[in-house]
C-alpha cells in the first residue's frame, strides 16, 4: 500500500519534536480569525477544502476506485440526512461530501475504504491520509495534487488504519 499524508501544511515548517511552527488555521471555525496578519475568509477556507476534495477524486480516479465503504461510523447528532450505515458502500461523489463534513468537523466521522485498494481518512486539524494499492504509477496524480497547493508526504500511513490501532 502506498500511503500519503496530504495537507495544507508545509513539511519544512515542522520543528523539533514534530511541532508545527507556523500560525495557521486548522478548522472551519477559524474563519474570521487572524493568521499571519491576515483574516481567514470563507472564500480562502473554501478553496483549501475544495483542494482536499479534489485530491481525493484525483487519486481515487487514478486507481479506478468509484465506491468507498463506510467503516467505524461515528455520529454525534441526527444524521437522517445522510442515511449512512456501518459497512455501506457509497459512490465517490457522496464519499467526497462525507469528507467535506468531516473536514468541517460536523457530527460525523468514519473511515472510507475500498477493500485493500484505497482509503481516505480525515484526521484532526485538517490532516488527510490516503492509501492506494495500485499497479499503476500514481506520480502524475501526486503532481496534480501538489499543483492544487497541497503538500504530499509519501510513506505516511494513516494513524486511523486498523494496523495502527
Amino acid at each position: 500500500m502506498q500511503s500519503y499524508k496530504i495537507t495544507k501544511y508545509n513539511p519544512l515548517s515542522y520543528g523539533a519534536g514534530g511541532k508545527y511552527m507556523n500560525d495557521e488555521w486548522t478548522s472551519i471555525s477559524d474563519i474570521g480569525k487572524i493568521f499571519n496578519d491576515n483574516v481567514l475568509t470563507h472564500l480562502e477556507y473554501q478553496a483549501v477544502e475544495d483542494a482536499y476534495l479534489a485530491a481525493i477524486r484525483i487519486l481515487a480516479t487514478a486507481v479506478g476506485v468509484d465506491t468507498l465503504r463506510v467503516i467505524d461510523l461515528e455520529t454525534h447528532d441526527d444524521m437522517t440526512k445522510w442515511r449512512l450505515a456501518e459497512g455501506q458502500y457509497v459512490p465517490l461523489p457522496r464519499a467526497m461530501e462525507i469528507c467535506r463534513e468531516m473536514l468541517r468537523e460536523k457530527p460525523i466521522w468514519c473511515r472510507l475504504e475500498n477493500a485493500e485498494h484505497f482509503y481516505v481518512h480525515i484526521g484532526y486539524d485538517y490532516y488527510m491520509y490516503i492509501g492506494v494499492r495500485a499497479k499503476i504509477d500514481v506520480q502524475s496524480a501526486i503532481h496534480s495534487i501538489k499543483e492544487l497547493g497541497l503538500f504530499v508526504e509519501e510513506n505516511w500511513p494513516s494513524p486511523y488504519s486498523r494496523e495502527a490501532q
